[in-house]
């Protein structure tokens, strides 16, 4: 059962009532819960947290997008957390956290079966990622998403610090102006990880270098780079481990210098690629058709947003499809290709 109801006019009027009657009995039936953006006070919580303690049918539960959030309140729904053995997924996007409040979640997803929680944007201080970081080993979460949060370098070492302990296995790190992941790099190859994403972080030079030449050691099969900035060397790097790592889908949108990359990607496993704005022009585009006769493993190519490939371009890439039997779907939106 899914009750979503996202609304900034939603207050403890409309949510008390419709939890407190959800069925506790009825193994049949499980909760998707979703009262994001909502006005919640305490009493909203405290009737969320006490139903969290007798009903094990709900397995969702979503409260993202409300700014303010006290400590009490995360109090209060932690206690919930802690004596529910059924909610697997916790959504707190954009959500604003006190020193304290960040303290009690995290103490109340130790041994809970939580797996994925969503955290993207929160409002975070540095103590409270390393009060999170600490208990990753102790928790079940295997989904993590620590997007646009503003994090800093110190966050990070926290976090790989615990990383190659935890279960996790997707881990998002994007919109967070990295730039420097050394710490990340060295553990993971020790660590989970199969999904990452470190989109949007100014992410270049050495320090892309270094992950391209760790990529064949680790458990990665889906990375997103897109928006930061590959350059000749990093390129190379890349070109030169893609073919030995386990990485199926590959996220390069508006990145450029990616020459050498296309051309291993026969030698590759890759069956998804999406360069979206990535600058392809109509030369870039007889290169790439040229790899796509021999791409027998690729099923998914999005090239949308590249407004230079034009007629000749999409002709050099349609080539490439017709010689290519095993391509699924190619997106080439707003390329500028017209009726010639």
């Amino acid at each position: 059962v899914h009750i979503m109801i996202r609304s900034p006019f939603l207050s403890d009027a409309g949510v008390i009532p419709l939890i407190n009657n959800l069925e506790t009995n009825n193994n049949t039936k499980q909760y998707h819960l979703d009262f994001g953006m909502s006005r919640l006070t305490t009493a909203g919580f405290t009737a969320i947290s006490q139903q969290l303690k007798i009903n094990q049918n709900i397995i969702f539960l979503g409260l993202g997008y409300i700014r303010q959030v006290s400590d009490t309140n995360i109090q209060i729904l932690s206690q919930g957390i802690k004596h529910n053995h059924s909610l697997l997924s916790l959504d707190l996007n954009y959500a604003r956290f006190g020193d304290l409040g960040i303290q009690f979640l995290a103490e109340s997803l130790i041994h809970s079966p939580i797996e994925t929680v969503n955290l993207r944007a929160a409002q975070i201080n540095p103590s409270g990622i390393q009060a999170l970081c600490k208990i990753l080993p102790l928790s079940n979460i295997k989904t993590l998403w620590l997007s646009a949060m503003n994090l800093g370098i110190d966050a990070i070492k926290n976090l790989t610090e615990y990383l190659p302990e935890s279960k996790i296995e997707f881990l998002d790190l994007s919109h967070n102006s990295l730039k420097d992941i050394g710490s990340l790099i060295e553990v993971l190859s020790k660590s989970k990880v199969r999904f990452l994403d470190l989109g949007l972080n100014q992410i270049r030079g050495e320090c892309m270098c270094l992950l391209a030449r760790i990529l064949p050691n680790t458990s990665i099969t889906y990375l997103n780079l897109s928006d930061n900035i590959i350059d000749e060397q990093g390129a190379k790097a890349l070109s030169d481990a893609l073919p030995l790592s386990s990485i199926l889908t590959l996220d390069l949108c508006r990145t450029v210098n990616l020459k050498d990359i296309i051309e291993c990607l026969p030698r590759s496993k890759i069956r998804m690629l999406r360069l979206v704005s990535s600058r392809f022009t109509e030369k870039e585009a007889e290169g790439l058709g040229r790899m796509l006769a021999l791409c027998k493993k690729l099923r998914v190519l999005d090239l949308s947003h590249n407004w230079e490939l034009g007629n000749e371009g999409a002709r050099s890439i349609v080539r490439g499809i017709i010689a290519n039997r095993e391509l699924e779907q190619v997106l080439m939106l707003n390329c500028g290709i017209d009726d010639a």
